[in-house]
């Protein structure tokens, strides 16, 4: 029987075995049992950490000094909050605070932070404060991460009246660094008018540019409204530093750069095309560039960026001339070569002639130039600065010419006489006040009156507000450089009539109220088309009814008339003197099929004062001082003149 027992305990061990490995369904691993063991019951699995809670912005009603979250509340010191943003700053799994407060009296909207502990939040600390005024107000206002970075930008957009900064807005932006503590980057600001740039705009992302492990920042700058055309845009980018961001040298020149080459090669196919085009790069330089004509963009408290090269600006304003000539619009033809070569444009040699050349195409009229009697220059002691004409038509026939001795020219019969003195000086009808100049200020631009007679160079000035303007960003208010204080922002005195000033600028006519110590008794106010203008205005290069006004340029003249409708004509008869250019210029090496012949000249020009242009009161007879003498013309006689758009 013993061998029998042998095989018997064998299978009996093999079933038991086999009965204990499936006893729970799964095998069991080697050595798990032995010794009797029982597994013990099964561990749960561990939990994923907890995700962070999400950056949340909200914006705060008016009327609320504090902000209450899970209980705990946080005010900024009795300010109106405009918005707040949770996150978790630590990370300790608690939400801490970020807070954009209104501003008051005595300073703009702040930014704060403030982060909560066990007790509840701590007092707000200032991370950040804009600039403000009285009356401005924080129209909007709110916090957004960047693409996931550590950067968040905080938006304030500031509405100020208009006494203050012409009802502009002023869109604030700052970029904080939100890691293991908030701090500071970079500050932007961008104004903008209401009506003139209701898309402008900036926007922000980042990315790791450089390849260094950092996230970059970069800024979408969009100048909105139809004068700033709708390329008007560029990427700036902002490389993370050690020290903070700096500026990618590249733009925005390479967008200008851009814009004024297709310009140009839009040019001699789609005119109305390169003009849109070209205008935007001029746009672009004028708001972002130092050297602008109306900077518009702040980084880092500073105005405008450094644009190293204005070629492509200058060659986008030459384009804009160019084509606006092959429209017919005279007036932004002569504008924009009138820029070429001033300040930091320094235009190409090739630009210049081409603007010239397209200018000098303008269709001209078929009037006969008649020669008048010699005009002497000023004598010495004329009033500097702003003066009346040499000429004026006392009416249709009689043309006075304000020399030395002055004298009365009969354009029908050619003779002329002895006529009374008079001043060149831009008076009142008392005599008592003179206009000395247009010019800026920080509140805005300003008529400079002065005493009239030998008082005018010792007697104090009085500014007289004509239009309210931002002040140049960078400005050392309440003073102003002296060619910041020269920009006279295109307003031009007509003359003064006994309820005040009337000036124009294109086809606007403002009048600005004075009494008769030269104060102002009003706001300015521009006259509808229509409405009669204050009149009688000394006459000269103005109606004396101010129904039409003409200013004298290098190749032509420009015409305003309000009755019977508003139009602006561009006057030239065919045998017009094309002047020589008096441009500084930057000679470069051209092709050959850059090569564009010079306007022929009959004599050589000399482009006096605006105003030495006369307009009878029907505004059918122009007269004008020419080398020298007087000249004139008819424009009863059949024409060609051409009418700007």
């Amino acid at each position: 029987m013993t061998f029998l027992r042998a095989p018997l305990l064998a299978v009996l061990v093999a079933l038991t075995m086999a009965g204990c490995s499936s006893c729970r369904g799964e095998p069991v691993p080697f050595g798990l049992d032995a010794g009797g063991a029982r597994p013990g019951p099964a561990l749960p699995a561990p939990e994923a950490p907890e995700a962070p809670p999400p950056f949340v912005s909200v914006p705060v009603p008016p009327g609320h000094a504090s902000w209450t979250d899970a209980g705990a509340a946080v005010e900024a010191g009795g300010e109106e909050l405009r918005a707040v943003a949770l996150w978790d700053l630590e990370p300790d799994g608690d939400r801490d605070v970020l807070l954009i407060t209104a501003g008051n009296d005595v300073h703009g909207p702040r930014v704060l932070v403030s982060r909560r502990g066990s007790a509840g939040f701590a007092p707000a600390s200032e991370v950040a404060v804009w600039p403000g005024g009285a009356g401005c107000i924080a129209s909007q206002a709110g916090f957004a991460q960047v693409d996931g970075s550590a950067f968040v930008v905080a938006s304030v957009d500031v509405q100020c009246p208009a006494e203050v900064t012409t009802a502009t807005r002023v869109l604030h932006r700052v970029v904080l660094d939100v890691g293991s503590e908030v701090r500071l980057v970079q500050r932007f600001a961008l104004r903008v008018g209401d009506a003139e740039r209701p898309a402008a705009g900036l926007s922000f992302g980042a990315e790791d540019r450089d390849a260094d492990g950092h996230s970059d920042l970069h800024v979408d700058v969009q100048l909105g409204g139809a004068a700033a055309g709708p390329e008007a845009h560029v990427r700036l980018g902002f490389f993370d530093r050690p020290a903070g961001l700096a500026l990618d040298p590249a733009e925005p020149d390479a967008r200008i750069t851009t814009l004024a080459t297709e310009a140009q090669r839009q040019l001699r196919r789609h005119p109305e095309a390169a003009r849109v085009t070209a205008t935007s790069a001029v746009a672009l330089f004028d708001a972002l560039c130092r050297g602008g004509a109306e900077l518009a963009l702040e980084v880092g408290g500073q105005p405008g960026v450094g644009c190293p090269s204005s070629s492509a600006a200058a060659k986008a304003i030459a384009v804009v001339a160019q084509a606006a000539a092959r429209e017919g619009d005279a007036r932004a033809a002569l504008a924009s070569f009138a820029r070429l070569g001033v300040g930091e444009l320094q235009a190409r040699e090739v630009d210049v002639a081409r603007s010239r050349t397209a200018i000098g195409r303008l269709p001209t009229g078929g009037w006969t130039v008649h020669r008048g009697p010699p005009v002497p220059e000023p004598a010495p002691g004329a009033p500097e600065g702003l003066r009346v004409g040499r000429l004026a038509f006392l009416d249709e026939s009689r043309l006075l010419v304000r020399s030395d001795p002055p004298l009365v020219f009969d354009v029908d019969g050619g003779a002329s006489e002895a006529a009374a003195g008079g001043s060149l000086e831009l008076v009142d009808p008392s005599g008592t006040w003179r206009v000395q100049a247009v010019e800026r200020r920080c509140e805005g631009t300003v008529l400079r009156l002065g005493r009239a007679g030998p008082l005018g160079a010792v007697g104090p000035s009085v500014d007289v507000p004509v239009a309210p303007r931002p002040a140049p960003w960078g400005a050392a208010c309440p003073e102003l450089a002296p060619r910041q204080r020269a920009d006279d922002d295109g307003w031009d005195v007509l003359g003064w009539a006994p309820q005040g000033a009337l000036l124009a600028r294109a086809e606007v006519l403002r009048l600005v109220p004075l009494d008769v110590s030269a104060q102002p008794s009003g706001a300015p106010v521009d006259l509808a088309q229509g409405v009669p203008a204050p009149s009688p205005i000394l006459a000269g290069h103005a109606t004396a009814d101010a129904r039409a006004w003409a200013s004298l340029t290098g190749f032509g003249i420009l015409l305003v008339e309000r009755i019977p409708e508003l139009r602006t004509t561009f006057l030239r008869p065919a045998t017009w003197d094309t002047p020589s250019s008096d441009i500084p210029t930057s000679p470069v090496e051209g092709r050959a099929e850059d090569a564009v012949p010079a306007s022929p000249t009959l004599e050589p020009f000399t482009v006096g004062a605006a105003h030495d242009v006369a307009v009878s009161p029907s505004a059918r007879r122009i007269a004008w001082v020419h080398g020298g003498r007087v000249r004139w013309f008819d424009r009863a006689a059949p024409s060609e003149a051409t009418t700007a758009p």
